[in-house]
């Protein structure tokens, strides 16, 4: 009888040094992930699933591998680990899971998909405690997309989370000033280019490249232009085609100054809207 009591005694304490040990591992995995030293973390967390193939975190240790790739920006790796995770957690843990697809897709530029599974999201979840987290995503994606006016509904939403309307509100009052982002005509600055070669690029701001092209056109156009009064037929061709060559691809690459003039404007007053973004974190 003392000896079965003993082995009992015995095998209760190897339990709990055992399970201690796991806890360890995967709270060390947790510190690794939280110092953003993600690919450490992933092996500690598959060091803890090998061990522990029935363990208490063993769901969380598999979720927080996707994460990992997530934050290393392996989307490949994080995408099939999501969608494998997805088919098989349930309730709470699935929630989590399709956040994170969103926001995978949303770092991966796929700003359609990334609604799409946030709809998807929505017909699951509209009761959930952090349904919020949906139309922030949203929001963000029609930022992404220059859709000012949904991204504004999107925000508007958000009414309980204090965190997240804290933002959204800020976000908002930034999105009213979405029609005084500055903007140059790419019609108006091929015409500038057309008329004085040069001006489109400077009314572009881009001083240098329209001194440049003014300059080499200038050249080329004066040389054309005695070629063909003086008749030489020679300096016709030597200069002639290259004068075409030059005002033309001045005319248009004072369409491309405006286009790419107005590309960054846009993506400076989003860069100003990312001051307010928050980083979302989703875990069960």
């Amino acid at each position: 009888m003392k000896i079965t009591k003993i082995i009992i005694i015995c095998f209760i304490l190897f339990t709990n040094i055992i399970n201690g040990e796991n806890i360890k591992l995967f709270n060390f995995a947790n510190f690794l992930f939280e110092e953003g030293d993600y690919y450490r973390a992933i092996g500690e967390y598959k060091r803890y699933i090998f061990e522990n193939p029935d363990g208490k975190f063993l769901k969380k240790a598999r979720y927080n591998i996707g994460l990992c790739y997530l934050r290393a920006e392996k989307w490949e790796k994080a995408e099939a680990i999501f969608n494998e995770l997805e088919n098989i957690f349930e309730k709470k843990e699935k929630e989590c899971v399709l956040l994170s697809q969103a926001l995978l897709y949303m770092d991966k530029k796929d700003y359609t998909y990334s609604n799409f599974v946030l709809e998807k999201y929505s017909a699951l979840y509209s009761n959930s405690k952090i349904f919020e987290n949906a139309f922030y995503l949203k929001g963000w994606n029609f930022i992404y997309i220059k859709n000012w006016i949904k991204a504004k509904d999107e925000f508007s939403k958000i009414k309980i989370n204090k965190e997240l309307k804290d933002s959204s509100d800020e976000i908002l009052k930034n999105l009213e000033n979405s029609d005084k982002i500055d903007h140059r005509s790419n019609l108006l600055s091929g015409l500038f280019s057309t008329v004085l070669p040069g001006a489109g690029y400077i009314y572009c701001g881009r001083w240098s490249d329209g001194l440049i092209s003014m300059l080499i056109n200038g050249i080329f156009i004066y040389n054309a232009f005695m070629a063909f009064k003086n008749n030489d037929t020679v300096g016709k061709f030597i200069y002639g085609i290259p004068t075409i060559t030059f005002y033309t691809s001045n005319i248009y690459g004072s369409v491309v100054a405006a286009n790419k003039y107005n590309e960054d404007e846009v993506n400076k007053y989003i860069s100003s809207l990312e001051a307010f973004k928050i980083n979302l974190k989703f875990e069960f």
